[in-house]
């Protein structure tokens, strides 16, 4: 993502038009959570290059505004909550499609939020490949060095909502390229840890919260936006904790 991020009301990140990095030809612009995760210009998220400096001065941001607060509240009174007796196919991973060039840069998505969400990153445009920097896992609290010797350099790209929590949230109905949009959707998106993303599996928020707790208000926030965006339904025990950390969490940091 460029200097020229900007950040909507609801604090998601959008970017300018880039150059594909293949072809040479101007791209729309990308939309991502990075602006949500932390206000633009306060330690530069995602934004390129950086130096040691940059990255041992980083301080992430956890608090969100009160409007946006406020507008988080009403957003989750308007969710469905489904009852247990409705009838859910099981889910089955393997039927969902990959990774794609939604934004035709020549590249998919996965590497596109990589590039977003990582510090520093050196990366080979050519064959759209990481091959170092340091990422911030919002997750844990700490920072993760990208490693090229483990599988997918220890970071993973995780669905907030996680696949399988959509499906059991009404993406069952989805046919496949609604599936595609939202497997690709970088507000959907984020980077993390590999070990914590799948301690998370298709977890909903009233089944697993990140160990980071300061991040537990974003976190929520995210979800409950991602489920109105997509008109996903939640439990009666999930609405309960995502109303408890609204009330407990946000801005107390």
């Amino acid at each position: 993502m460029d200097n020229n991020e900007t950040t909507t009301n609801a604090g998601i990140a959008t970017s300018q038009p880039k150059q594909s990095k293949k072809t040479g030809k101007i791209v729309a612009g990308t939309v991502g959570i990075a602006g949500a995760v932390i206000a633009v210009g306060a330690g530069g998220y995602g934004l390129g290059a950086l130096t040691n400096q940059d990255i041992q001065d980083f301080e992430p941001v956890y608090t969100i505004s009160t409007q946006d607060l406020k507008t988080t509240k009403t957003t989750l009174s308007k969710l469905n909550v489904r009852s247990g007796s409705e009838t859910i196919p099981d889910y089955n991973s393997g039927t969902m499609p990959d990774w794609s060039d939604i934004d035709g840069d020549g590249c998919s998505t996965r590497y596109d939020v990589l590039v977003r969400d990582i510090l520093n990153e050196k990366v080979d445009e050519s064959n759209c490949k990481i091959k170092s920097g340091t990422m911030f896992d919002y997750y844990t609290g700490t920072l993760v060095k990208y490693n090229r010797l483990v599988s997918g350099g220890g970071i993973d790209v995780d669905h907030i909502v996680a696949k399988g929590n959509a499906w059991e949230s009404g993406g069952y109905t989805w046919d496949t390229d609604k599936w595609k949009t939202y497997i690709n959707d970088e507000e959907v998106l984020m980077a993390t840890s590999a070990k914590a993303n799948r301690s998370k599996g298709d977890k909903d928020a009233s089944e697993w919260l990140p160990s980071n707790e300061k991040f537990w208000c974003k976190y929520v926030t995210f979800q409950i936006h991602i489920k109105d965006k997509y008109d996903l339904s939640v439990t009666t025990d999930e609405k309960t904790t995502l109303e408890k950390i609204l009330e407990t969490n946000c801005n107390k940091n």
